[in-house]
């Protein structure tokens, strides 16, 4: 005696569902989060989200741990990232005072903006460093508490370098 064909059917999808459903969990339940469209970048982010972990950067966006940012415009051909021997972004996170020291060869452009998580630009600025050295510092003090997206480009002799940091504004 051969079982019906209906009572197959419903093995193979049991069998099915049981092998291919998985979660990808652990799942956290945000405070509050949104997506953003930004010409033709789509920015998402949680608020109220814990973060630990890692911060992993390229020139065109910076993966935190539940925050997917791209940066403000995407890298182009011939764009290489700012190493960390090359520029010292600190503290992080910062209260009032953020520093750059940068430890470029030779003079050069030094750019940076400042962007909040709704891809606002909060604050911007463009300086020629002599010896590419100069030490800069960007005011944090009337900026509220929250995370914040800094962009550096850096150009020198034709060349361009661009790095994005983020950034914990505390009290």
């Amino acid at each position: 005696m051969q079982p019906p064909k209906c009572l197959l059917l419903c093995i193979a999808c049991y069998a099915s569902n049981t092998l291919f459903a998985q979660s990808i969990g652990p799942s956290t339940i945000d405070a509050a989060g949104a997506s953003i469209t930004s010409g033709s970048l789509v920015y998402e982010y949680a608020v109220g989200q814990p973060v630990s972990g890692n911060t992993l950067s390229s020139p065109s966006l910076v993966l935190t741990p539940g925050v997917l940012q791209p940066l403000n415009n995407t890298a182009s051909i011939g764009t290489l990232p700012i190493t960390s021997a090359d520029l010292q972004v600190f503290p992080n996170p910062v209260e009032s005072t953020l520093f750059l020291f940068p430890s470029f060869n030779g003079s050069g452009s030094l750019q940076y903006s400042l962007y909040d998580v709704s891809n606002r630009l909060i604050k911007s600025h463009e300086i020629v460093l002599q010896s590419g050295k100069e030490k800069q510092t960007i005011d944090m003090t009337t900026l509220a508490a929250g995370s914040y997206l800094l962009r550096v480009t850096w150009a020198q002799a034709g060349r361009s370098y661009v790095s994005g940091y983020k950034l914990q504004k505390i009290k």
